[in-house]
């Protein structure tokens, strides 16, 4: 399996410097690709990044608080996209959490860098390895438990983002939420694979926007969580869940979803 790698940056680079030594460690058949390591000297490095981009099964964006609006990250988070399925292109978050990504990258799976978020991409990774280098499950527990700590190390190693979070456009998250909207309409024309796991990320998406979005000033959160408790209708791991206290979709009225004014509560809130 080749493993695109996207950095930009000297913290991006670091974070994916360690990912390229540290993946075939825990999957054998990983061949990683850093564009720092692998182009050779002399060559012409976009034709070799548009050969990687190209040949790539699964792509990985080393994603800081510096580098998210970089147009090199959306570069090759774009090439990625157009030739490996979106399921198989995840955001590593070094500084953020999934809910504080805007924009084309925030409709990409996104992990933190962490223990669960690192576990998740190389069980993800794993599924998408051909059947004849898939690991067990419970094998592959061994080894990310094994291998684990010299990672944790280098990601402790590399120094903290002196950038402060930048503050989500209110904007900002509605046209999300109609861009995920529309996302999952696209879902329903993929295979049943494809499209499970995509609706598994839109899923968790629109449920992080819904629990630490929108100032109710803005969009009644009934609205919103209907909207998300519509989606856990659909066949995905979330089919049998919704946000608590949170009536279904029919019993909601359509007026709670309206847009109110700045500063006056949403209608039926009053």
């Amino acid at each position: 399996m080749n493993v695109f790698i996207a950095w930009s940056g000297d913290r991006s680079k670091r974070v994916s410097l360690a990912l390229r030594n540290w993946l075939p460690q825990v999957i054998q058949s990983v061949h990683p690709w850093m564009s720092d390591t692998d182009i050779a000297a002399g060559s012409r490095w976009p034709n070799e990044e548009s050969k990687a981009l190209e040949n790539s099964d699964f792509g990985i964006i080393c994603l800081t608080r510096e580098n998210s609006e970089e147009p090199w990250i959306l570069f090759e988070a774009g090439g990625l996209s157009k030739f490996a399925e979106k399921s198989r292109v995840c955001m590593y978050l070094v500084d953020d959490k999934p809910e504080d990504l805007f924009g084309p990258l925030a409709l990409f799976q996104a992990k933190r860098a962490d223990k669960a978020g690192t576990e998740a991409i190389i069980a993800s990774m794993n599924h998408a390895n051909d059947n004849a280098n898939q690991i067990d499950p419970q094998r592959l527990g061994k080894a990310f438990s094994v291998f684990w700590p010299e990672l944790e190390a280098a990601l402790k190693a590399v120094p903290q983002s002196v950038e402060r979070p930048k503050p989500r456009p209110e904007r900002d998250m509605i046209v999300e939420v109609l861009e995920l909207v529309r996302a999952i309409r696209q879902s329903q024309v993929e295979p049943g694979a494809e499209r499970l796991e995509r609706e598994q990320s839109i899923g968790d998406r629109l449920k992080a926007i819904i629990t630490g979005g929108p100032p109710r000033s803005l969009v009644a959160p009934e609205g919103l969580l209907a909207a998300y408790n519509e989606i856990a209708r659909m066949r995905s791991p979330y089919s049998s869940s919704s946000v608590s206290g949170v009536a279904s979709p029919e019993s909601v009225s359509t007026e709670h979803a309206k847009v109110a004014p700045a500063g006056e509560p949403p209608r039926g809130q009053e």
